[in-house]
């Protein structure tokens, strides 16, 4: 795809999620986190969003969302944050949970922190922190810990049971990029195999014809919603064996 192309759609996009910010008031209309207010800065690209406020962005892991606000765990980490979404959406539905956001980027933190802010979350922890021992030290003094992780490739270094033995108790939901690093989640299905019970979600369709971008001509609906992923993305669900 050409540069002028490239550019000519990234002018398109910001002027649809002109209309949807505005259409949204900058609030989540649908989905696991609906209502949460998100502020229109991010620390790469447009950090997708109008698929967010939408409810689009990763809708193929709403039901596991749910599943894990209802397991009620007593600490959820947000490991590779970026704007905070999923870890402040966690913090609003957990008001009883524990909840640290951690990323290598400072600009992501500070963006993080001013929509725990916004959304005035009390049971929020930021860190720069995720080396192997300050998680361990994390982990451990929790019951039921729930991570949720999405670190560009780093989960298969991150994820190592020897240096945290903790995540042995822990439920983990990753995103897993073996298009950085080729057999990441074959590694990680063999880390964990004999201490959690395995799932895999798979990159999947959204349905977008819904309020308030119907009036939007398709190819605006998929410009606005497009994640810009390099291939099929998924995901490996781990929740410890009984």
């Amino acid at each position: 795809m050409s540069d002028k192309l490239n550019e000519l759609i990234d002018q398109r996009r910001k002027l649809i999620l002109d209309y949807v910010v505005q259409a949204c008031n900058s609030t989540v209309l649908y989905g696991p986190f609906k209502d949460m207010k998100v502020l229109r800065k991010s620390c790469w690209g447009d950090g997708d969003l109008g698929a967010k406020l939408l409810g689009l962005y990763e809708n193929e892991l709403f039901e596991i969302v749910e599943y894990a606000i209802e397991d009620a765990p007593d600490l959820v980490v947000n490991y590779g944050c970026a704007e905070g979404f999923y870890g402040i959406g966690f913090a609003l539905r957990l008001p009883d949970s524990d909840v640290v956001l951690i990323d290598i980027e400072s600009r992501a933190l500070e963006i993080a922190k001013e929509n725990a802010e916004l959304n005035q979350v009390k049971n929020i922890e930021i860190s720069t922190s995720g080396n192997h021992e300050y998680l361990e030290s994390l982990l451990s003094k929790y019951t039921k810990p729930f991570i949720f992780m999405d670190c560009e490739g780093a989960e298969d270094i991150v994820l190592d049971l020897n240096k945290i033995p903790s995540l042995s108790k822990s439920s983990i939901l990753v995103e897993v990029h073996d298009f950085m690093n080729p057999g990441i989640t074959d590694r990680i299905i063999d880390k964990f195999e004999k201490t959690h019970d395995l799932g895999e979600i798979s990159q999947g369709s959204k349905n977008l014809h819904i309020d308030p971008i119907k009036p939007l001509s398709d190819l605006d609906k998929l410009i606005l919603c497009n994640e810009n992923r390099p291939s099929t993305m998924s995901w490996i669900l781990l929740t410890p064996k009984e």
